[in-house]
């Protein structure tokens, strides 16, 4: 079971009928999963059911973050994957304070290393 919510929240974009189901269950069994949510809600969306509009509402009150639900739904997959490779890059030149502070008596000694040398 756990291994069917991993294969579908890496590929949330192509759901078939038995999948549907399968997210069905698991938000009765589970009705304040929010991914479980947010998973059906698209499911329900990408195949235009008329469940769709009541499913939002439950996914909407469970989401923590509804611009990130509206994101989801209304994006194709190209745009998601676009945006989130760009976030990793710009996180990939975000520092801790201490790390800042090994950087710039990093860079300070080889400045200084350098005007000792010339």
């Amino acid at each position: 079971m756990l291994s069917n919510i991993s294969k579908l929240i890496n590929k949330p974009y192509v759901f078939s009928d038995k999948e549907i189901n399968f997210l069905s269950d698991i938000t009765l069994s589970y009705p304040y999963c929010q991914n479980a949510q947010i998973l059906l809600c698209k499911a329900l969306h990408d195949s235009n059911s008329i469940k769709f509009k009541s499913q939002l509402k439950k996914a909407a009150s469970h989401s923590a973050n509804r611009s990130l639900l509206f994101e989801i739904l209304h994006k194709s997959k190209n745009e998601i994957a676009s945006k989130q490779k760009n976030k990793i890059n710009y996180n990939k030149n975000e520092y801790s304070f201490s790390e800042w502070i090994s950087i710039i008596q990093t860079i300070g000694f080889a400045i200084s290393s350098k005007l000792l040398s010339s």
